[in-house]
């Protein structure tokens, strides 16, 4: 398990670079003035977590199943990056991206918990000049990072913890490249163990949801050549009168 959560680690890190790199490779102006992208890093915090339980265990054949309360989850720090394209010039962004929420704990527990989640989202955007509004939704799994074991009844339990479905949902606004958003984001893992425990094998497989609400502050880069890109709806209203008008005195200048 600390192999698992070092190479873990490692790989988010490696991600991050690699996104950086790949986005500088693949880039060209005519691309760019084709398809517009955008590539955010972002720093969140948690201030609020809620970790729920649904146990099922076997105790030496007897099978007991049990639900757990929302625990509280401690402050938390997370770090993502998403990069973006917007077809056809188009308001809405489609993309990837990879957040890590490190490592957290449960309040009134020894158990810590983080997860390092790889998503497809989808971004549609209301622009103007320097201010846009902006909604996410985000699609993925989590590879989850926890205690290796657990102790009951001063008998240790080795952990496994396996992938899980990871979703997001939120918004936010872009002041020039400056970003601020609000996420609430769920994770799901399964965490088993067996161990006997006053002479009977117990195998315990815990299904975990944990579910946050994330404030995030970043920085866009706009990989496009074509810094304008994006419209509001209302200017591209505007700039299609205006056209339509100058047709249409054209148009009459021609029959005079």
């Amino acid at each position: 398990m600390k192999l698992f959560n070092a190479v873990s680690a490692l790989f988010y890190t490696l991600f991050f670079s690699f996104t950086l790199i790949l986005c500088t490779c693949i880039h060209t102006r005519a691309y760019a003035q084709e398809m517009p992208q955008e590539l955010i890093f972002k720093v969140g915090i948690s201030p609020s977590s809620t970790l729920s339980e649904d146990v099922a265990a076997t105790i030496g054949g007897t099978y007991v199943k049990a639900s757990g309360d929302n625990d509280g989850v401690d402050f938390g720090i997370s770090l993502a990056t998403d990069l973006y394209v917007y077809p056809k010039n188009g308001n809405i962004g489609l993309g990837f991206g990879i957040s890590h929420s490190f490592k957290r704990s449960i309040k009134k527990s020894d158990f810590k918990i983080g997860f390092t989640s790889f998503y497809a989202g989808l971004k549609p955007k209301i622009v103007n000049e320097n201010l846009s509004l902006y909604f996410l939704g985000q699609l993925g799994f989590g590879i989850p990072q926890c205690n290796d074991e657990i102790i009951y009844e001063n008998i240790r339990f080795p952990l496994s913890a396996s992938n899980g479905l990871y979703y997001g949902v939120g918004a936010g606004i872009e002041i020039d490249n400056v970003i601020i958003e609000f996420l609430y984001s769920v994770n799901k893992t399964n965490l088993t163990g067996s161990n006997y425990i006053y002479g009977l094998y117990t195998y315990i497989d815990d299904q975990i949801t944990y579910k946050a609400v994330n404030i995030n502050v970043g920085f866009k880069f706009d990989l496009s050549s074509n810094k304008d890109h994006l419209y509001s709806q209302s200017s591209d209203i505007k700039e299609k009168k205006a056209d339509y008008a100058t047709k249409q005195q054209n148009k009459n200048s021609r029959i005079r």
